[in-house]
């Protein structure tokens, strides 16, 4: 919503039940067994509430026992400490992502920050398939910087019992912006 107590928040329409039913019937449920989980991006960054959150999520695990709910956070609210504690109760697979680490840690001041934010961030992990994010890759030369970022952030991996692997994003920054130049993750 643009105005009122919600504005600037994503949050659930009161149609949502009803949306959410039709949803699974036509795009959800006939490639149910190809699925492997759920994916939400930066829920608290984004403003979505913790009811809300946990309405959707709770709504997920009920309809789908198997599959995983993974969520990737933004770094700003890991910094400031503004998650509640048990936000992502439902989760199973979680990670955060703090764009241009690298560029930043030309002098270490980045990776200095990424380490705190890992830190901050491990309670929220725990109990969870912990997934590193290895910064944001736009072109030019995100290869180079891709597997710069591969050796430091493997040799984090092995100090987190529960880490599972890496998820790479790649975007297109806005000069980039053509057709045919699409962002992956």
């Amino acid at each position: 919503p643009s105005s009122g107590p919600d504005a600037g928040r994503l949050v659930l329409m009161p149609q949502w039940p009803e949306f959410w039913a039709k949803e699974k019937r036509d795009k959800i449920d006939p490639y149910i067994d190809s699925i492997y989980g759920f994916y939400m991006d930066e829920p608290v960054w984004n403003k979505v509430s913790k009811e809300d959150f946990w309405i959707f999520t709770e709504e997920l695990k009920r309809s789908y026992p198997t599959k995983k709910i993974f969520v990737i956070e933004a770094a700003p609210p890991i910094r400031n400490q503004t998650i509640p504690a048990d936000y992502y109760k439902d989760v199973t697979d979680i990670g955060f992502d703090y764009y241009f680490t690298l560029e930043k840690a030309n002098n270490e001041e980045g990776w200095v920050e990424y380490l705190d934010l890992t830190q901050k961030f491990a309670p929220y992990a725990a109990g969870k398939n912990y997934w590193l994010v290895p910064d944001g890759y736009g072109p030019p030369g995100w290869e180079t910087r891709w597997a710069d970022a591969y050796e430091r952030y493997t040799g984090l991996s092995m100090t987190i019992p529960n880490a599972v692997g890496m998820v790479g994003f790649l975007y297109n920054l806005p000069n980039e912006l053509k057709e045919g130049n699409v962002s992956l993750y």
